[in-house]
């Protein structure tokens, strides 16, 4: 608690020189992580074990939630409801909304490309399967596997087992075949299509939330998906 009271009267202090502000919020944010996370070991909380299962939701709540601490920190009961109102206004704004919206989709979807690029298998099942089929196709083999999956029964297509598959989702080998083309029949090459179609998703969410209602509403919808758990495991 000294600890605590220590830090929010530097942050206090300081706050008024806008690049040591920058620095002493970094710092306090730090140190709120370090005593959370000090609170969490010492009290045998789920913290860690919580925040690994979660990520990389976890992680942007946290960030949300060291976020609102600095704000009331710094601006105080009677700073926050201006502040609030001047970022409503922002995000508000054509252009703000789409230049933040942009730039999380770069991150993100940049993050997601660099894991896909570590990631030595195209997924499970069906995935693979397609990524198989994609590869055949380029070959001029048409809608084939070389082996018999998923399914066992007697191979009626003769001495081989090369065999027409049963693919699905059907398009997905197709939206394959053109990077196997450009890159080779390499595993990161079958997931860009992934990153091109959140790409799009992200933007017609967006675009239909500001039409129906507001840009706030399609900016807010269009990132809660771009950063959604189970649409990152979809990608990836």
């Amino acid at each position: 608690l000294l600890l605590l009271a220590l830090g929010v009267a530097l942050l206090r202090r300081y706050a008024r020189g806008r690049a040591l502000n920058y620095g002493l919020v970094a710092l306090v944010a730090a140190w709120l992580i370090y005593l959370v996370g000090r609170l969490s070991a010492t009290l045998g909380l789920p913290g860690v074990a919580l925040f690994r299962r979660s990520f990389p939701d976890s992680l942007l709540y946290g960030m949300l939630g060291t976020g609102l601490v600095l704000l009331v920190l710094v601006r105080g009961r009677q700073g926050l409801p201006r502040l609030a109102g001047a970022i409503v206004r922002r995000l508000g704004a054509r252009r703000w909304a789409l230049a933040l919206l942009g730039l999380a989709a770069i991150i993100w979807l940049g993050y997601e490309a660099t894991l896909i690029a570590q990631l030595p298998y195209v997924g499970h099942a069906d995935y693979a399967d397609n990524a198989v089929v994609a590869r055949n196709l380029v070959r001029g083999r048409g809608w084939v596997v070389d082996y018999v999956t998923q399914f066992y029964q007697l191979n009626p297509y003769g001495p081989g087992v090369t065999r027409p598959q049963e693919t699905w989702p059907l398009m997905q080998p197709v939206w394959i075949a053109p990077f196997f083309l450009l890159f080779g029949p390499v595993s990161w090459a079958a997931k860009i299509p992934n990153l091109v179609f959140m790409a799009l998703l992200v933007a017609l969410i967006y675009a239909a939330g500001a039409r129906i209602w507001d840009r706030r509403v399609g900016l807010s919808a269009a990132l809660m998906i771009l950063t959604n758990y189970l649409f990152f495991r979809l990608v990836i």
